[in-house]
């Protein structure tokens, strides 16, 4: 059981994680400004260590002007930026987000639903979806792929967790949202450079400002429309990590907080068997 849902909880939490900003590769530049999505995906060290929280101290208005490639732009002070109301959210407990990721080739829909120790994610990639839920009384329920079915129903897995899986399991839901709080958390607070671009044919304000990542310093965009967050999108030379929130706020869905109804679940061992209730073997979900 244990080795099961670890492995689930892994493919969660490392399918966007790996095609962060630590990609190795040989692929040509990507294009922010036109919406391309150019670069590959590769593997690197996932860790999630925050850098330095900005100084929030600094908290005047927009100062100083420049060209840079030719576009006007501007320095905005952290407390005055709009990229800080998105930081002090991810750095809550109530939060909402169905964000789309793509690394080169790397495509995932993923959402994101916590509220307080309740959390739920859940990720697409390839036509494929698997969720997990954590509930605030240490009962996991986990879903497979749709098309693993016995008897007739789509299986899923409720495994109760001690302390310390509960815990590690905790750690592994919140690992992305975690990372894209790091995408959101400037190494200098007094270098948020402002500028008006163009994506996809739509006019965004953009706040611009380096991140430093596993020993590796990104620029990073963030795209805005009516105040709202709409994209992040990351270089790491050739390489292009770009976020589309489709929906973001500090408001949970209840709804995601209980188990799928589409799912009947039962006890799933480490080798796929499916128990009922009464410990009767059901069938295998890997057929």
């Amino acid at each position: 059981m244990r080795l099961f849902k670890k492995a689930a909880v892994c493919l969660l939490a490392a399918a966007m994680a790996v095609s962060m900003l630590t990609a190795c590769g040989d692929d040509g530049p990507s294009n922010p400004g036109n919406g391309g999505n150019g670069g590959s995906t590769g593997g690197g060290n996932t860790s999630t260590s925050t850098p330095a929280k900005p100084d929030e101290g600094n908290s005047g208005n927009t100062s100083g002007g420049s060209e840079e490639n030719g576009a006007s732009t501007n320095t905005v002070a952290w407390l005055a930026s709009k990229t800080y109301k998105y930081n002090k959210l991810f750095q809550g407990n109530k939060l909402y987000m169905s964000v789309n990721c793509r690394s080169g080739a790397q495509v995932m829909d993923y959402v994101y639903n916590q509220s307080g120790t309740e959390t739920y994610v859940k990720l697409t990639e390839k036509n494929t979806t698997i969720s997990a839920l954590l509930t605030s009384d240490n009962w996991a329920y986990v879903t497979y792929p749709e098309g693993l079915i016995v008897s007739g129903k789509k299986i899923g897995a409720k495994m109760k967790s001690d302390d310390f899986e509960q815990q590690e399991l905790s750690d592994s839901l919140t690992k992305n949202k975690v990372m894209i709080g790091v995408l959101l958390t400037p190494n200098n607070s007094s270098a948020i450079k402002t500028e008006k671009k163009v994506l996809s044919g739509v006019p965004y304000d953009t706040e611009k400002y380096d991140v430093t990542y596993n020993g590796i310093t990104v620029p990073v965009t963030c795209y805005y429309l009516n105040g709202k967050l709409v994209y992040i999108i990351g270089e790491n030379g050739t390489h292009q990590l770009k976020l589309r929130f489709d929906d973001l706020s500090n408001t949970p869905k209840a709804g995601l907080l209980k188990p799928d109804s589409e799912y009947v679940f039962y006890s799933v061992d480490q080798h796929g068997n499916v128990y009922d209730e009464n410990n009767r073997l059901l069938g295998n979900i890997y057929g």
